[in-house]
């Protein structure tokens, strides 16, 4: 449910962006459509790109332990590698100002994003320690056999 929701406010915010001004209007209320659009775009773009540096830093940070991250922080990366990538073609197509700028960074840390979740997916899952009871049979004092239950601890 969360992600519909912020797929929708995403959707929302990005047509809001690309929206223009009408032709007809005062000089003064169209420069100000003009700076509340640029505000709203760079806060959109800021926020994504935000969202695929987090990402990027914590799949670094599973690849330099060694060990493959949870299935939600490697669904996250994935989400936010494509996230970055509408938001390179979407940058492109509305910005009038820094429009290569922006999508060139967007571009970047969809790349960058999409190479270290796909890295850090490949890595070993980790070995969750278990303890176990078992049964046991050895011989006892006498030579008859002694009945038991061994414990198994994992090594720390």
């Amino acid at each position: 449910m969360k992600v519909r929701s912020t797929v929708l406010v995403l959707a929302f915010l990005s047509l809001f962006a690309a929206r223009e001004s009408p032709a007809k209007s005062e000089p003064a209320l169209d420069g100000l459509a003009k700076g509340i659009d640029q505000i709203v775009a760079l806060t959109l773009f800021g926020t994504l790109g935000g969202l695929a540096l987090v990402s990027v830093v914590g799949n670094s940070v599973h690849i330099a332990k060694g060990e493959r991250p949870r299935e939600e922080w490697l669904a996250i990366g994935y989400v936010s590698a494509a996230f970055s990538g509408v938001a390179a073609g979407i940058s492109a197509g509305t910005l009038k100002e820094n429009a290569a700028l922006v999508s060139g960074i967007h571009i970047g840390l969809a790349v960058l994003g999409l190479t270290t979740t796909i890295w850090s997916h490949a890595l070993p899952k980790r070995k969750v320690p278990s303890v176990s009871i078992q049964p046991t049979i050895i011989p006892g004092a006498h030579g008859q056999p002694a009945f038991g239950l061994a414990l198994t601890l994992p090594a720390f």
